[in-house]
């Protein structure tokens, strides 16, 4: 892929405007790619349609579950399981500094770059747009002297 493909888009970060993420299927290893616009339309959901989606994601079966509470499981498991990645990472921690300064595709972009290799059978950008709604100092709260 062209260098120009990358853009900086915050010299603190130096994210770029596309993420390549590493989702690892049961049947193949997939790369896919996110772009600003991918995020900014996951941003628009409701916390309700995101957890629906995750639950939908990670929860197949011929039984309809409840999709919203099973999206709530796993977002509560992965905030837990990964608490100590998020909060510790140099990025998270600039931003935690002064969150309101930081668009949320910023946000989301960090928490990609972060934990999105460690999500297997979901929406790497699903996941973090949720974990950023609800906000990184409710996620760090405990582990970090935010």
């Amino acid at each position: 892929m062209p260098d120009t493909a990358f853009r900086a888009v915050d010299p603190i970060f130096n994210l770029s405007r596309l993420l390549i993420c590493n989702i690892y299927d049961a049947r193949e290893a997939k790369s896919m790619i996110y772009d600003e616009e991918t995020i900014k339309v996951k941003l628009e959901l409701s916390e309700d349609e995101l957890l629906i989606e995750i639950g939908r994601s990670v929860y197949k079966s011929a039984i309809q579950p409840n999709y919203k509470f099973r999206g709530e499981e796993f977002i509560s498991n992965i905030t837990e399981n990964f608490r100590d990645d998020v909060c510790t990472d140099p990025r998270i921690q600039t931003i935690l500094k002064d969150e309101d300064a930081y668009e949320m595709v910023m946000i989301v972009s960090a928490l990609i770059d972060c934990i999105g290799g460690m999500l297997v059978g979901v929406s790497p950008v699903t996941v973090c747009v949720m974990l950023a709604k609800r906000g990184l100092k409710s996620i760090c709260k405990e582990s970090c002297d935010v």
